[in-house]
This record gives structure tokens, sequence and C-alpha cells, in this order.
């Protein structure tokens, strides 16, 4: 009888043991995850603001006071053949990142990227100062704030308070993306902004 209470007993030990394991190797897995999708998401959108089109004088960038959604307008390379100078009328694509905190996914024009959760991402803009210095820009540039978490404190933070909200296993990922394409119009002179105008430098 004793040896089978100090059986129950290791085996409960044992049991404890393996199941913090198994928890904090799921939780390594997704914060793993997470943070291999934020490297991913940075892909994205500097893939898109590498082709980011512009006039001279105006904001390329826009971004929603909640810092969640991020709009630009550039180049479309499956909307006609890439823009040439004889042929300067470049398609255009309006471009929206936004995250959503209920879901803790990113979208790109709606549609969500599937590959990571992340605990929370946010947009901010430099916009450029084109009376600086003559001949040259500064600012305009993009920064990315991903934190990444597992799934588990995703959940957990999901209704609580900044205040309330858990740290352990959160990693931020910090980036800033300059918009190095020259504006449109310095390129293509007879370039036609969209429709829908292009955001004004406040």
């Amino acid at each position: 009888m004793v040896a089978l209470v100090i059986g129950l007993i290791v085996l409960g030990l044992l049991w404890t043991l393996i199941s913090a394991m198994t928890r904090g190797f799921a939780s390594s897995r997704d914060l793993l995850n997470s943070l291999q999708g934020a490297h991913l998401l940075v892909e994205y959108v500097k893939n898109d603001l590498g082709g980011c089109f512009y006039a001279p004088g105006t904001r390329p960038v826009e971004v929603s006071p909640d810092y969640f959604e991020l709009t630009f307008y550039c180049h479309d390379p499956d909307g006609a053949a890439p823009p040439a100078l004889p042929d300067p009328q470049a398609p255009l694509e309006r471009v929206t990142y936004k995250f959503d905190a209920a879901t803790g996914m990113v979208s790109r024009n709606g549609k969500a990227f599937n590959f990571a959760r992340f605990e929370r991402v946010v947009f901010y803009y430099k916009p450029p100062d084109y009376d600086a210095v003559p001949d040259k820009v500064f600012g305009n540039y993009v920064t990315l704030r991903v934190t990444c978490a597992s799934d588990e404190v995703i959940e957990i933070n999901r209704t609580r308070s900044d205040r309330d909200r858990v740290t352990r296993n959160v990693v931020t990922l910090i980036t800033s993306l300059g918009l190095s394409q020259k504006a449109s119009q310095e390129i293509f002179p007879r370039w036609n902004p969209p429709e829908e105008p292009v955001m004004a430098v406040r």
C-alpha cells in the first residue's frame, strides 16, 4: 500500500512536469511562428513600399488615428505592363495594411495573412520634410512595431487593459522602412494621380 501511494505521487509529479514542458514547448513554438511571421510581414510591406508612387509635395502614406492601419498607392505590376517613359500612365493599386486586435491577424486589402497571429501591430509614419535642405528630403519612412507572443498570451491579453497585460514571452520587432522610390511625377512627367487624391502634407 505504501509503495502504491509513493508510486502514485511520483507519477503525479512526472505528469505535472511533462504537462509543464509540453505547455512551454507549445508556447515557444507559437512565439517562434509569430516572430517568423513578423519578418515575413515586414518583407510584404517593404516590397509594396518599394513601388510607392506619389506626387512631389504630397504625403505618400496615411496612418489611421489608432495606428492599426497603413494606406498608400503603389505600382500594380499585375494591372498592366510596367510603366515606361513613352507610356507614363502607371497602373496603381491602393494598398491598405490593417491589424485586427480581435483576431491578432494582419490583412492586406481585406485579405488576412494566415502565417501568424500577433499580440499587436502598429504603423508609424514620418512624413517628408521638403523644406529642410534644398534638393534633399528628410523623413519619409514607415516604422512597423510588431509585438509577437504565443497564442495563449494573445488570447489572455485580448480582453485585458494595457496596464494588466501579460508581458512574459512577448517580443517586439521594430523596423523602419524608407520610401526610396522617387516621386512618380519626377519619373513620369505626364503621370496622373488616381481619382482619389493622394493625401497632402500636413
